[in-house]
Order: C-alpha cells, then sequence, then structure tokens
C-alpha cells in the first residue's frame, strides 16, 4: 500500500450535480524523519552516478507528493519536498565519494531537522519544517567543520 492513512469514508465517492468528484487517496502528510529518508535515498542515487543515469519523481503535487494543494486554495511543502529541491539544484557536476572522520565540514549549509521526527509542514502549518541553517559551520585552519543535528539532511555546496 502506498498510502500511511485512509479513512473508510475517503473512499466514498461524491458527486456534484451528478458529476463525480474522486476520492482524496494518498495524501499523506511526510515528517521530519520522512524528508530524511528521501534525502538519504537521493544520496544513494548520486552515489552510483556512474550507473543511474535518469531519475525522476513522478508524482509532484497532492498525491504522495512534495507539494500539497487545497481546492482552490493554498499550496504548500511537504518535509519532502526540501531534500529533493536542494538535490536538484546542487547535484551537477561530478559525484564525489566523500567520507566523513569524526567532525564533518561547511559554512553556509542547511539542514532539515526537528526535535519532533513526527513534525510535518500541514495547511496550518505549512513552514514548520524546512532547511534552516545549520548550527554549527565554520572554516578553522583551512578545515570547514560542520555539527550536524542527529536524524537530520544536510545540503552542502562547495564553490
Amino acid at each position: 500500500m502506498w498510502y500511511l492513512d485512509r479513512d473508510e469514508a475517503e473512499d466514498k465517492i461524491s458527486g456534484i450535480d451528478n458529476w463525480p468528484v474522486a476520492p482524496r487517496l494518498l495524501e499523506d502528510r511526510y515528517s521530519v524523519l520522512d524528508a530524511v529518508v528521501v534525502g538519504n535515498l537521493l544520496i544513494s542515487l548520486l552515489k552510483h552516478a556512474d550507473r543511474v543515469r535518469s531519475a525522476s519523481l513522478a508524482q509532484l503535487v497532492n498525491v504522495i507528493a512534495p507539494i500539497m494543494t487545497e481546492p482552490g486554495g493554498p499550496a504548500w511543502r511537504q518535509t519532502t519536498f526540501f531534500p529533493f529541491a536542494a538535490t536538484s539544484r546542487l547535484a551537477q557536476g561530478e559525484a564525489l565519494d566523500v567520507r566523513a572522520l569524526g567532525d564533518v565540514s561547511v559554512p553556509g549549509a542547511s539542514s532539515l531537522y526537528d526535535d519532533d521526527l513526527g513534525a510535518a509542514n500541514t495547511l496550518e502549518a505549512p513552514d514548520r519544517v524546512g532547511l534552516r541553517p545549520t548550527p554549527t559551520a565554520e572554516i578553522s585552519d583551512g578545515l570547514l567543520r560542520l555539527v550536524l543535528p542527529s536524524v537530520s539532511g544536510t545540503a552542502v555546496e562547495l564553490a
């Protein structure tokens, strides 16, 4: 099954003037933990860029997607939007095999994290979770140093 939660009432098709309206299906809310998993999956694709030539995200809006909308209303980014957007923007050039030894590195890095791994963006709180500056990122003695929050996804851009 692709959906996390589903109410049997959602399965009933309603209609307006005898025109059926499809029920909302697979419109799950994704958490910080889901976004970290998506980021790790994208990193796996990059690590195998020598063999993986193309990848895509099939659903973009509402159905198991990184963007949610309300009929005739606002749109907001789910947590899974952020690793996808960062990877889309930064994943160009040559993929490097980077290994972390102890503390890792970079100024201007941005991370997706939250103390509540179940935190999610909703219609009521569309900006609850997103990329924000990594708490500790500095250059010292020619070394880039970065302290990462536990259970987080971090985007780093090197010029």
